[in-house]
């Protein structure tokens, strides 16, 4: 059947069969599973301008399926013009456990586990998960730099409901 805007993906996920009928009599095919596949969700950096030597927060945004409760990562950026200042769970993330490992910030990476309580979920769409604050180094010219998604000090990872691994994109 058609799906409406809006309908849990999860409630179209079972076993199905089909009868066919006619004038001769009807008959029903043998049982077949529907599984739903979500498609990656995306972790993502948003781009943000700061001014030389001030303070600057990062917006991190999960675009999310619906289905998804924690996440982990390494957040890497260049200590030559980011020092890492500050970490709070996002607008969407309100209630989240959050873990920062910053042994690594000194050489430009910083750890991040965030995760919601045990059945939360985030809702489908564009949430920011996480404010990142860095102060920016004194530079005489406009200067770009890019924060990346690494795996050290934690390794990439994005996790359902009953802990299932889930997949995901990175984006810098």
């Amino acid at each position: 059947g058609a799906e409406s805007p809006g309908t849990d993906v999860y409630l179209n996920a079972g076993t199905y069969s089909v009868t066919v009928s006619n004038v001769a009599g009807s008959v029903t095919s043998s049982n077949a599973t529907l599984a739903v596949n979500f498609p990656p969700a995306v972790v993502q950096v948003v781009n943000t301008t700061a001014a030389s030597g001030g303070g600057v927060t990062v917006p991190i945004v999960l675009v999310a399926n619906g289905n998804e409760n924690a996440l982990g990562f390494s957040l890497d950026f260049d200590p030559a013009v980011l020092t890492y200042a500050s970490i709070s769970p996002g607008s969407d993330a309100v209630g989240a456990a959050l873990i920062v490992n910053t042994n690594q910030a000194g050489n430009g990476r910083l750890g991040v586990a965030l995760a919601l309580p045990v059945e939360g979920t985030f809702a489908a769409g564009t949430r920011q998960i996480l404010q990142v604050g860095f102060t920016a180094a004194i530079v005489t010219n406009a200067t770009s730099t890019i924060l990346s998604f690494g795996d050290v000090p934690i390794e990439r990872q994005l996790s359902g409901v009953p802990g299932n691994e889930l997949p995901a994109t990175y984006a810098s």
